[in-house]
């Protein structure tokens, strides 16, 4: 029995941002970029395929070049056609699924549901300043991460465990940049894509994994988009920042400890006396420090490790030094002004 439940994303309103508000130069630049590789890369293959009819007859050299053409460019279609347009299905009932668990703990009176509709409230109204329509905000099992799935947003416990009610705002208000810079659809494309087996990743699937692949130097700025729309909805550099080292220590190093002669490991057999990881709780306390966030590699090293942390994760550091950039930027304040009527 198929599953029937109305989405409700709210009322719809005109944003009062726009994604040249908040989103980051290269953004654009790097997706641009991939998608010409892709393309440029699609027509390699046309072009490669069929040049095989020259190993035909001289009389059906013309037929077989055009039917050679056609079934390469066939392929190409449909694999997109597959992994962008009807595989979406899939995460529409996912999202339904979501949905309908929501409501029934919510009619059983969970705490948890409770918790959840709140967060969901939440990402509504900051969804609506930066054109991001949410259908709800959800808790699941998992390995810590947030994820959109199809309009809705999820947070697995694990990931909530590890943060502070400031810190899992941030974390939506992140996932709501993406939703507004509509980078949801490639990054779910991808999720699909590294899920398949790679015999078939590398065969019938081929044409979306060379974009996916492709989009990877763009993922990097993705990121950094939907950090400055979180900065923008937050409005608090000392939250997002920690928030962002926060996310990442979850989900890198909730289960890598740092050993003094091996660095970060993720291989649990290995035992040593020198062993130790980053206690979030004492993490918590450093980032609360008066003054600015330090990221300072000997500093940090001898305050729980984040120094060696951050050296091996450097894009984690990158992203929160140029989000303290942009939070001293006239397009920060202007993005500000311009949302300041609508809280």
């Amino acid at each position: 029995m198929g599953v029937r439940v109305k989405l409700d994303r709210g009322k719809k309103a005109k944003a009062a941002l726009t994604l040249d508000d908040f989103r980051h130069p290269e953004d654009v630049r790097t997706h641009h970029r991939a998608l010409v590789e892709t393309i440029v890369i699609w027509l390699v293959m046309v072009g490669f395929v069929t040049l095989f009819g020259t190993f035909f007859g001289k009389d059906k050299k013309p037929l077989i070049f055009a039917i050679l053409a056609a079934i390469t460019a066939g392929w190409i279609l449909l694999s997109l056609l597959y992994f962008l347009v009807i595989a979406r299905g899939g995460e529409r009932r996912h999202e339904a699924l979501l949905r309908k668990e929501q409501k029934r703990e919510a009619m059983a009176g969970s705490p948890e549901a409770a918790a959840a509709r709140a967060l969901e409230e939440f990402a509504r109204t900051a969804g609506r300043s930066l054109g991001g329509g949410v259908s709800t905000v959800a808790l699941v099992d998992g390995p810590p991460e947030a994820l959109i799935v199809g309009s809705a947003i999820t947070i697995s416990r694990g990931l909530q465990e590890q943060l502070n009610p400031q810190d899992v705002a941030c974390v939506i208000a992140r996932q709501l940049g993406h939703l507004g810079a509509k980078h949801a659809n490639l990054m779910q494309a991808g999720r699909r894509v590294e899920r398949l087996d790679p015999m078939l990743r590398y065969s019938l699937a081929l044409p979306v994994t060379i974009l996916v692949d492709r989009l990877r130097a763009w993922i990097p700025y993705a990121e950094r988009t939907a950090d400055r729309g979180a900065m923008v909805l937050i409005q608090n550099h000392k939250v997002c920042g920690p928030a962002i080292i926060k996310e990442a220590i979850a989900r890198y190093g909730g289960e890598v400890e740092w050993r003094e002669k091996d660095g970060w490991q993720s291989d649990e057999g290995v035992e040593t006396s020198e062993e130790r990881g980053i206690d979030t709780e004492e993490l918590s306390a450093y980032l609360a420090r008066e003054g600015e966030l330090q990221l300072d590699t000997s500093d940090m090293t001898a305050h729980y490790r984040l120094g060696e942390f951050l050296r091996q994760h450097p894009d984690v550091r990158n992203r929160v030094a140029e989000l303290g950039q942009f939070a001293a930027s006239p397009e920060y304040r202007a993005a500000v002004e311009k949302l300041a009527p609508v809280q």
